[in-house]
């Protein structure tokens, strides 16, 4: 019921179903006496899988899984259902991070005050950074152990977006037209095209992100908070 709900609601995001048959898998953790907590997920093509350990009470483990899930059915539509390559990783996961805490709170799973927390913990980590680079740089060293830091400059990044979007149209665009128009247009049969250059024509449509693209995305400027949350209240 909770990969149903989740993935009902990211359908309706991007318009349609990113393949035609999708599949959830759930594991205890394969080896003996594994910690309270433990767990890996991963999404591979059309298939979700999670392996996993209790966490020390019911209700821990279900808002886990549930958090899990929203993560990992993101991906069967971003990255795993558009043709676009190279590394994109500061998009699909740091704005998979974010839409996942949105849809957390549209489902009345997690509390406003929930993402507010969460995202002042990324906002720790990105101004703890130094030196600073940008996020493209940053998504070639992902897997030389900055992929924490790239996933939470990476959900920033998708919350500046969303507020100035939201804020220059008020209210009747958000970061999830960013996101159905970049599955819309780069969905198989489209030809294969580097993810970068693909999210950044995206926002060049829009005038309003050009100066996060700029300054954050491109480049590597400390974020200037003020403006942005004086604009989300």
């Amino acid at each position: 019921s909770m990969a149903a709900e989740i993935y009902d609601e990211y359908k309706k995001i991007f318009g349609c179903a990113p393949v035609e048959h999708a599949y959830v898998v759930l594991l205890p953790m394969p080896q003996a006496g594994v910690s309270k907590g433990v767990w890996e997920a991963e999404t591979r093509g059309p298939t979700v899988v999670v392996s996993s350990s209790d966490m020390p009470f019911k209700t821990q483990s279900l808002q886990r899984l549930h958090e899990q899930l929203r993560h990992e059915i993101f991906h069967l539509w971003l990255p795993n259902g558009v043709n676009l390559t190279g590394p994109y990783d500061w998009f699909y996961e740091g704005f998979a991070l974010y839409e996942s805490l949105k849809t957390g709170v549209a489902l009345n799973r997690i509390r406003f005050d929930d993402m507010l927390d969460t995202l002042s913990r990324a906002h720790g980590l990105d101004a703890a950074i130094a030196p600073r680079r940008s996020l493209l740089e940053a998504s070639r060293d992902r897997w030389n152990g900055a992929d924490t830091q790239l996933y939470a400059r990476g959900m920033v990044a998708a919350f500046l977006a969303d507020v100035v979007l939201l804020e220059r149209s008020k209210g009747k665009d958000s970061i999830e037209a960013i996101l159905s128009k970049l599955f819309a247009a780069h969905r198989p049969p489209a030809r294969p095209i580097e993810g970068n250059a693909a999210v950044l024509e995206l926002f060049g449509t829009a005038p309003e992100l050009g100066e996060i693209a700029a300054n954050y995305i491109r480049g590597a400027k400390p974020i200037a908070w003020d403006g942005i949350i004086g604009l989300a209240g």
